[in-house]
């Protein structure tokens, strides 16, 4: 594996007043960098290949891409990445650990980041920007075993 062979993604979700948020995240999954990510209460599947489309726009295509089998990445997303000739690998359902990366990703985050966010009382702005910030800290500065103790970003340029 190589940076940008495979990316994976997935969707975390958190209420805020009752409403449903949802943070959608691509990840290479061979430097752990987060590559893009969108949050809102709604994330339709428009809206999630945009933010692919943009992804790719900025690091070029994957070769793979890793997601579960959520109406997000059906009929244009499908299409979309099979017209860009990028492998769609699709987990089977109910099997979350064969998206090992972004599930590890996904418990790390809501450790370290959304268990210290106060949902309720912040606003949404408020929110995004300490997501944000999380993510940034996340590609910048928080070292990973699995990469040598490096940072994503530093792992992802070190590998050119």
């Amino acid at each position: 594996m190589f940076p940008g062979h495979v990316w994976s993604a997935d969707f975390v979700e958190r209420m805020v007043r009752r409403r449903k948020f949802r943070i959608f995240v691509i990840i290479d999954d061979f430097s752990k960098r987060i590559i893009s990510y969108y949050m809102d209460f709604s994330i339709s599947g428009q809206k999630v290949l945009e933010v692919f489309e943009n992804s790719i726009k900025l690091f070029s295509r994957p070769r793979v891409f890793r997601t579960d089998n959520g109406s997000e990445f059906r009929k244009n997303f499908n299409l979309f990445l099979s017209n860009n000739r990028i492998k769609h690998e699709f987990i089977d359902k109910g099997k979350p650990y064969q998206n090992g990366f972004s599930e590890g990703f996904n418990s790390r985050f809501s450790d370290e980041c959304l268990k210290g966010i106060d949902f309720d009382l912040l606003s949404i702005d408020e929110i995004k920007s300490s997501i944000t910030d999380w993510f940034k800290w996340y590609n910048y500065q928080r070292p990973h075993s699995a990469i040598d103790y490096e940072t994503p970003v530093k792992f992802y340029l070190r590998s050119y």
